[in-house]
């Protein structure tokens, strides 16, 4: 869960909470939103506000729980780069972006990281798998050998892992 702190600005534009929070969290629907609000994931003030359609005055502070999977697809850029070597690479995976392609409308790590290599996507491939809200090291392979090579190493258990959970 990522929490997030709004200060509503003078004037407050939108005035509406929901279309405000539409405005400041780009990417999410008003039926998102709809969504948090009757969770109670969000506070105005100290308490929770369910009422979508609550006016604003400036100077409100809004705080909102979110599953970083609600977010926006967040873009890679040459920063992620870890390390790389011939044939692999090592990606510092941000939260709210899928290791696989989950649908045509949000790209997963091959889809983005293709075209920042100069590469087609058929030969980026993750090595392993990272859930879409859980940011960390990710091992992508850059072709076949590399692939199997890793493919196999993952199978046979040398490749050792270490979470952390904050």
């Amino acid at each position: 869960m990522r929490t997030i702190t709004l200060v509503v600005p003078s004037p407050a534009e939108p005035r509406r909470l929901d279309r405000f929070l539409c405005a400041q969290l780009h990417g999410l629907s008003r039926r998102k939103v709809k969504g948090l609000l009757d969770a109670g994931q969000v506070r105005l003030g100290s308490r929770p506000e369910r009422k979508a359609g609550r006016d604003l005055s400036p100077g409100d502070e809004i705080t909102v729980d979110l599953r970083p999977s609600l977010l926006p697809c967040p873009a890679l850029g040459e920063e992620h780069i870890l390390t790389r070597a011939d044939g692999w690479l090592v990606l510092d995976k941000p939260p709210g972006l899928p290791t696989h392609r989950p649908s045509d409308a949000v790209p997963g790590v091959p889809e983005q990281l293709a075209p920042l290599l100069q590469c087609d996507v058929q030969g980026v491939r993750p090595a392993h798998r990272l859930d879409r809200a859980t940011s960390g090291a990710l091992l992508v392979a850059l072709d076949d050998e590399s692939a199997s090579h890793l493919s196999q190493a993952f199978a046979q258990g040398s490749v050792s892992q270490r979470y952390l959970a904050i």
